[in-house]
């Protein structure tokens, strides 16, 4: 990384927290889209990262058959993400890359700056993937299901 000394840690993890906030801003405009048309409840916005992703699972399901396994494919990949970042921030990062948790039991982890650089790209590419897979494959069945048929709109109008 241009500008980091050998070994700081803090950098390439303020990467991998930026990044992530990047990807649960574009998981929550996706589960909004959603709320939008019906297929997710009003309450989602409290709601953590896991619940959003098993949210936003439900409702594809509901969807054509074809767009599933892509996304199975984007949430198999950001669980072992979502792992591995959570691991970096409810841990606590100590000098040699040392990651402890204050859980009994819990293994100490190794870290490297490598790491958390290589993290933070899969965390921005797999957000660009889920963007690319809304607008592509979603966003066209979405917009069907926002429509309202012609007819029924012109019976409104005629009173």
């Amino acid at each position: 990384m241009n500008g980091a000394f050998e070994g700081d840690l803090i950098r390439p993890l303020g990467l991998v927290t930026l990044n992530f906030g990047h990807a649960e801003y574009e998981l929550d405009i996706f589960v909004e889209r959603l709320a939008a048309v019906g297929l997710v409840a009003d309450r989602w916005p409290q709601r953590p990262v896991g619940q959003k992703l098993d949210l936003l699972a439900d409702a594809i399901r509901t969807l054509e058959d074809s767009v599933r396994p892509q996304l199975d494919a984007l949430l198999s990949e950001v669980r072992e993400l979502l792992d591995r970042r959570n691991v970096l921030i409810h841990g606590c990062l100590l000098s040699g890359g040392r990651i402890v948790s204050g859980r009994t039991g819990a293994v100490e982890k190794l870290t490297s700056v490598e790491d958390l650089n290589y993290l933070a790209e899969a965390i921005f590419n797999w957000k660009e993937r889920l963007w690319l897979y809304r607008c592509k494959q979603i966003e066209p069945l979405l917009d069907q299901l926002s429509v309202t048929p012609p007819n029924k709109s012109l019976e409104r109008t005629r009173g």
